[in-house]
């Protein structure tokens, strides 16, 4: 069943994306190429739903995905120039902590990050996948969803007493060349201020204030070739309850201002039917979002990509 297309209000601002060696930055454009559409189809017995985490493997040439009912997908994705002219799912697993694996997997994925995906080797993918729930957790897989370890969670993410709610925990992650993993909670810890949300590496931390809509959770991030971050934020706002996704871009490298670095927005689209949670870079400045819906099995999964120049 096709969605109806949504009324996309597409803000493109100047923002910086190749850093200067004083912190300073250039200005690049985010263009919007090509979208793609995928129906609630199963493969390997499992529905492609809830898609909450990409992560793109450059030795391999597949593309990941995870959802919130704990699954693994496997994609090949076929472009001509910046075009997306097919994604096919080849396999799908669930994320399972036993050799016996059950169809039915007791983790809510919700971010997704690879390790060892572009050194030139084949058959060393490590999957990293963020757990929401009671205990928000960093656990590595295999690509075919076997657990392999537990990560160690950046204080003060470690205290499940420290966030908001227990469904308001780790929904990112992501590798960063000079500082490892990082990650982020969707919405600000307790203590915290409400519109200021903060990446966590395991020995420093950074924060930012939250696009200025009600409610804007961090969804999901990516370090980016000047060692910046791009992030993709998401709100429920407003009496019809419409959705804003805004991309935008973080600042690491120059100084911050009492603490809080410089944000721009890349892009933000208003009134949208796409709840768009997953976000991963694919190379030559191409990156690719992805839809969440929720547990609406019935509807379609929507790609995005687009280019950062």
């Amino acid at each position: 069943m096709r969605r109806l297309i949504a009324l996309l209000t597409v803000v493109l601002t100047a923002s910086g994306l190749l850093a200067t060696a004083n912190g300073e930055a250039k200005t690049p454009r985010l263009i919007e190429f090509s979208r793609f559409t995928i129906f609630p189809v199963k493969v390997d017995g499992l529905r492609i739903t809830e898609l909450s985490g990409l992560a793109w493997d450059e030795d391999e040439q597949l593309l990941y995905a995870v959802s919130d009912k704990g699954n693994v997908f496997h994609f090949r994705l076929k472009l001509e120039g910046n075009t997306i002219v097919a994604i096919e799912p080849v396999f799908a697993a669930p994320l399972a902590d036993t050799a016996e694996k059950s169809r039915r997997s007791r983790f809510n994925a919700e971010g997704l990050a690879v390790l060892n995906a572009n050194n030139g080797k084949s058959g060393d993918t490590e999957l990293v996948v963020a757990v929401e729930g009671g205990e928000q957790r960093i656990i590595r897989f295999s690509p075919k969803g076997a657990m392999l370890s537990g990560i160690a969670v950046p204080p003060p993410l470690a205290d499940r007493r420290n966030y908001r709610a227990a469904n308001k925990g780790l929904e990112s992650v992501a590798y960063h060349a000079e500082y490892g993993l990082i990650t982020a909670p969707e919405l600000p810890l307790e203590n915290q201020p409400k519109n200021l949300h903060t990446v966590y590496a395991s020995d420093r931390h950074w924060s930012f204030v939250a696009h200025p809509v009600k409610d804007s959770r961090l969804k999901a991030l990516e370090a980016l070739p000047d060692g910046n971050l791009l992030v993709l934020e998401r709100s429920f706002t407003g009496s019809t309850k419409a959705l804003v996704v805004s991309l935008r871009y973080v600042n690491l490298a120059a100084r911050p201002v009492d603490g809080v670095c410089a944000v721009e927005d890349l892009a933000v689209f208003s009134k949208s039917l796409d709840n768009f949670e997953g976000l991963t870079h694919i190379g030559n400045h191409r990156f690719l979002i992805v839809s969440d819906h929720g547990q609406e099995d019935l509807q379609d999964t929507t790609f995005m990509l687009f280019t950062l120049q």
